[in-house]
């Protein structure tokens, strides 16, 4: 019975053994049949259309199609993988590209673009739009950019496009075949004869991802592959190498002070704000608001404060800002941004009232633009930024720290085109805000420069300190002001917390005349303080000589083009002793 029970034991190992290696056979079996490469490439058709793939540097990148023999690629394809000049307004169906020097404009439909207002004859429509989305032919692609190099093919329809010239290449040593994926049990792609070159998209440990010279990617075992080696592609050079951008910067370190006014009377305190401001420069009056959708704007701008402020050694850049509000909640500057001839608008209404009030450069101050619409947002900057340096303006733009929230600012794109980026270092801790805290801690600042340096460089990145500070009141919930966020506090108990900013030498007198006990904050690198009034709690991390001097030698360590300061009337005279040894 034992014996009995071992031989059948082992009679179904041996069936399971057999049967393993009858899968793993099966598994292993060459497949000698051919994909059909309309479904391999994702070909579908657009339209009215014969739709093509698009291979960029080797890889599957979106959807295009054929009319006529010329060949299309998506609008966001292009952005993402091609070239992200382009910016199509869905509301007027133009196509703009915008280079260092020069503006091109496409309609959609039409056979001809402009180059600053100038028409010109294209061989077909440069951009399409269809199945609501534009198309951009790869043709006009060309005369944009002609740093790349692309071939069209049929059978199936595709464009190959390269935008790398540094490329990995390899030569194969037999004859053999692409695959659809890793493994000889998967279809074939294209046949490969001995010594091709191939183009590698990627590496594996047995596979190799590579794409032939006709645009087919594919997978290729290792073994038949030769050692690789490095190749640069022989590309047309294009406008960013033989027009690139140039900036109109000052010979010294950039000391900034933004006058707020909200009223024309205002300018008449220029002569009191820059009394004892030594160092300053330069002065950015709030001038100019966007006032509608359509790019008109509120000005304050006055001939005579330039003037005195010239007599003073001072440039003025005129600030605007999107700070006015639809009845949707948005800022009106999204959709004047979006729309063309809204943006032009704007555009020319700003040229205007500088040319007008002799100023010497241009502060935007955007900080509601919506991620749906910044890539209007940037079209502007690149536009503005064309127009600013052909009337010998200077333009700066104010942004964020960089935080994972506010990325899709595009810092990179922006500090390419502006003279100026200027980071707003402050606002750590805001009106609104959850948590009590500081305004602009050092931790926080030095990040906020270390984050930006990745993208813009340091000698056209001013930061801004703050000239104020915040007081926060924590109240019990039967005491809550009007505005109070309400916070949780399991241990405490639930309080109503609120804020209000003050200037510096207000700030530190309220501790000295309520007997608040200040201490030194090593990991913030500012003086704290609190004391109880009125029946709650008063708390304020300070902005003094000391923290400062802490940001500008963080600012001077990373070799800054300069410092920006709101606002002026808040500051205190050792501020200024801390922005001298800076500037020196």
């Amino acid at each position: 019975m034992i014996f009995g029970n071992r031989v059948k034991k082992i009679s179904i190992l041996a069936m399971v053994g057999a049967l393993a290696l009858s899968i793993g056979a099966c598994k292993s079996k060459e497949n000698t049949e051919y994909a059909d490469l309309e479904s391999y490439f994702e070909i579908e058709q657009v339209g009215q259309y014969d739709g093509a793939a698009v291979i960029v540097d080797g890889r599957l990148s979106g959807a295009g199609f054929v009319k006529d023999g010329y060949y299309y690629i998506n609008y966001q394809t292009v952005r993402e993988k091609i070239d992200d000049h382009y910016y199509f307004d869905e509301t007027e169906k133009i196509l703009t590209y915008a280079s260092s020097k020069h503006i091109y404009d496409a309609v959609s439909g039409q056979l001809t673009y402009t180059e600053d207002g100038k028409e010109n004859t294209a061989g077909t429509e440069p951009v399409l739009w269809v199945d609501e989305s534009a198309y951009i032919s790869i043709d006009y692609i060309k005369i944009m950019n002609g740093g790349i190099l692309s071939e069209t093919y049929s059978e199936p329809h595709r464009v190959d496009v390269k935008v790398n010239n540094q490329v990995t290449l390899a030569k194969t040593t037999e004859a053999t075949v692409l695959r659809t994926d890793k493994g000889v049990g998967y279809p074939i792609v294209a046949d490969i004869s001995k010594d091709a070159e191939l183009y590698i998209v990627s590496d594996g440990d047995t596979w190799t991802k590579v794409c032939n010279g006709d645009g087919i990617m594919g997978y290729i075992e290792n073994g038949k592959l030769g050692e690789s080696y490095e190749k640069t592609w022989t590309l047309e050079k294009s406008w960013v190498e033989y027009e690139p951008y140039t900036y109109l910067t000052m010979d010294e370190k950039v000391c900034l002070g933004w006058h707020q006014m909200e009223y024309e009377g205002g300018n008449d305190s220029l002569s009191s704000l820059i009394k004892g401001a030594d160092g300053l420069n330069v002065i950015s009056p709030t001038w100019f608001e966007v006032t509608d959708i359509y790019g008109g704007i509120s000005s304050l701008a006055s001939k005579n404060y330039v003037d005195k402020a010239h007599k003073s050694g001072i440039q003025v850049w005129g600030l605007i800002s999107d700070f006015v509000f639809g009845e949707d909640g948005n800022s009106l500057v999204n959709k004047a941004l979006s729309v063309t001839s809204s943006r032009r608008k704007l555009i020319g209404n700003i040229m205007e009232e500088a040319a007008a009030c002799g100023m010497d450069g241009i502060n935007i101050d955007f900080e509601n633009i919506r991620r749906v619409y910044v890539e209007g947002y940037i079209q502007f900057i690149r536009e503005l930024a064309i127009e600013c340096e052909s009337a010998g303006l200077v333009l700066s733009v104010d942004m964020y720290v960089p935080r994972e929230d506010n990325q899709y600012y595009d810092r990179e794109s922006v500090g390419e085109a502006v003279d100026y980026l200027v980071i707003m270092g402050y606002d750590e801790h805001w009106a609104g805000c959850n948590q009590a805290g500081s305004v602009a801690s050092l931790p926080y600042v030095t990040n906020g420069i270390t984050d930006t340096l990745l993208e813009v460089p340091a000698s056209r990145v001013i930061n801004a300190i703050p000239f104020f500070t915040r007081v926060w009141y924590e109240d019990s919930l039967e005491n809550a002001p009007d505005g109070a966020v309400i916070v949780e506090d399991a241990i405490n108990g639930d309080y109503a917390l609120s804020s209000k900013a003050y200037g510096l030498e207000t700030a530190r007198k309220l501790l000295e005349d309520n007997g608040a006990n200040i201490v030194w904050l090593e990991d913030l690198g500012q003086h704290y303080g609190e004391y109880y009034a009125d029946g709650r709690l008063s708390r304020i991390w300070l902005e003094d000589k000391t923290s400062l001097t802490a940001k500008l030698n963080v600012m001077k360590s990373n070799n800054l083009a300069g410092v920006a300061c709101w606002r002026l009337g808040l500051e205190s005279p050792e501020a200024w002793e801390a922005i001298g040894e800076f500037l020196k």
